[in-house]
């Protein structure tokens, strides 16, 4: 029998809940429904009621606590369209304007700010580097300890963009950061007083707040978990500020009365919610998915929104099918985990037949395993193939890549934009392999030649280099018979040696690994006229052409 809990109030006192579909949704969870391993928690909401609400492992796993409805999670960066609707609140009030440029609200910032709107900013196509990456590429870890002050700072001193606002699409955090400045400035408390004053309090989300850092100590937070190579369980560290790009931390009771006010509106004027709605757009004229904190990805024929999040130890995902009534609310506190998929899957058992075929893939996807590179920026791309699967990464990463209908293979989360095709006909590794990356850059892939170039050539590029950006100095030279990348050289604790991969002429790549991820940034090394090294330029998938001059 079918058991449904109407909302409000969300279920807060049921620790489980059973429906139709459920044992369905407990055979996508299976792998990770089990004692001592972390897993997450999942509500499934049709036409208002709860009609699946269950615990899948443990919150937390070092002393056998289980998932409960008043758990508390990171929701990492589900955060950013609460902070989006605080912005859309003050734009009613005459405060701010989405289409105000950022320097009109932080001053501080360099010239750039004056081209950027905050409609640009909420919507990723403003070009602004992001700060996390920016430190990675200087050598500064993740897990490192950084204040809000030090980023405010180094957001001040970063002197251009990625790319010409509105050009292309790249997820960056620092874009919500700075957002976060103009809101505190315009409503004169923090951020944390103006989503509890404004959101968390009139929809009675009591236990949802805006975290510092993760230092605070919380008695009813779950772990969050990744696993190393030998399959150990490890917490999740992140050193850097929280901010109102991904801070939040609630409980799945809270989060079904957020789900709740997309249905009814809540107390607050009507459309606010549905505003968030509002799609970023591009010079080349192409709309996009992603929205002012949420993204809109068609799924087997039915609209849906949401966003999902992501920190060390933890994923969650926001997602509402608005034609049906259907919402899944998934907080998991393990890094492997992947609720967007998870989240589109439910979708689909609750759609059943009316459900559309998901498109087919091109055939002979298998050939198209590799590295690419693309010449004219230096930018490595990796496709592999896992249990008939597409998966591909520039400069690192993993995405995964599904067939779009046309012959193309490209990301569908909103966000993390890599496109490829027309996929061409023939036996082989394709010699060159078209694309597009964020939107709006043309690339043009081909196998990458991965040519370790002879010791002279290698003797040329050793040095010192120096970023006046981020005042990170970086020393190459080569060992053994390749060449090799120390990171932040003077400070206390810099980096080890890393080895540097050739890519082709002058292009390198190295690994930064961050827990069981990780990144590959590119490394071209640009010469004068009379063909002398002046310079490093290290990008990364967020922070592109970060010039570290020559100066040894």
């Amino acid at each position: 029998m079918s058991v449904a809990l109407k909302l409000p109030p969300a279920s807060a006192g049921k620790d489980e809940v059973r429906g139709a579909y459920s044992d369905a949704i407990d055979r996508l969870l299976a792998q990770w429904d089990k004692p001592a391993t972390p897993g997450a928690l999942v509500a499934v909401v049709k036409d208002g009621e709860v009609i699946h609400q269950r615990g899948y492992g443990e919150a937390v796993i070092e002393h056998g606590i289980r998932h409960m409805p008043t758990t508390r999670y990171r929701i990492a960066s589900v955060t950013k369209h609460f902070l989006s609707t605080v912005a859309l609140m003050l734009q009613d009030e005459g405060k701010l304007k989405l289409d105000d440029k950022i320097g009109r609200h932080v001053p501080e910032l360099k010239p750039w700010s004056r081209q950027v709107s905050i409609r640009q900013m909420l919507t990723m196509t403003s070009g602004i580097r992001d700060l996390g990456e920016a430190m990675t590429l200087s050598g500064s870890p993740s897990t490192a300890n950084v204040r809000a002050e030090q980023l405010m700072d180094l957001s001040c001193r970063l002197e251009t963009l990625n790319f010409p606002p509105s050009r292309q699409i790249s997820y960056c955090n620092t874009n919500y950061r700075l957002v976060q400045v103009a809101i505190e400035r315009k409503d004169g408390c923090s951020l944390a007083e103006s989503l509890q004053r404004r959101l968390f309090g009139p929809l009675g989300m009591d236990r949802t707040r805006l975290a510092n850092d993760q230092s605070e100590v919380d008695m009813e937070m779950a772990g969050g978990y990744w696993f190393d190579s030998d399959g150990k369980a490890r917490r999740g560290i992140y050193g850097m500020n929280y901010s109102g790009s991904g801070g939040i931390v609630s409980c799945l009771a809270d989060m079904l009365k957020w789900h709740q006010a997309f249905r009814d509106g809540g107390p607050f004027r009507k459309g606010l919610l549905l505003d968030l709605l509002q799609p970023g757009k591009l010079t080349n004229g192409r709309v996009l998915d992603y929205n002012l904190g949420l993204t809109t990805v068609p799924y087997r024929g039915f609209k849906t929104f949401g966003h999902g999040g992501s920190l060390p130890g933890f994923k969650t995902h926001f997602m509402r099918f608005p034609e049906i009534d259907l919402g899944t609310i998934i907080l998991s506190n393990r890094e492997d985990m992947v609720p967007y998929q998870l989240s589109r899957q439910i979708g689909g058992i609750v759609l059943g037949e009316r459900a559309k075929p998901l498109p087919k893939a091109p055939a002979g996807l298998d050939r198209l395993v590799g590295t690419y590179v693309d010449k004219a920026t230096g930018y490595t791309l990796e496709l592999k193939l896992k249990d008939g699967v597409l998966f591909g990464g520039t400069l690192g990463g993993e995405e995964r890549l599904e067939a779009t209908g046309d012959g193309r293979m490209a990301t569908t989360g909103g966000h993390f934009l890599i496109d490829i095709g027309p996929i061409p006909v023939g036996d082989g590794q394709p010699k060159k392999l078209p694309g597009m990356l964020d939107g709006g850059l043309p690339m043009t892939w081909e196998p990458a030649p991965m040519k370790r170039p002879g010791p002279a050539k290698l003797k040329e590029l050793a040095g010192r280099y120096q970023c006046a950006e981020t005042g990170a100095t970086h020393e190459v030279a080569v060992r053994g018979r390749d060449l090799a990348i120390k990171l932040a050289v003077g400070h206390a604790n810099p980096e080890p040696w890393t080895a540097m991969q050739a890519v082709m002429a002058d292009t390198f790549r190295y690994e930064v690994p961050h827990m069981q991820w990780t990144s590959k940034p590119s490394a071209r090394f640009r010469r004068d006229r009379a063909g002398k090294v002046t310079a490093l330029v290290l990008s990364s998938n967020r922070c592109r052409d970060l010039v570290f001059k020559r100066i040894k």
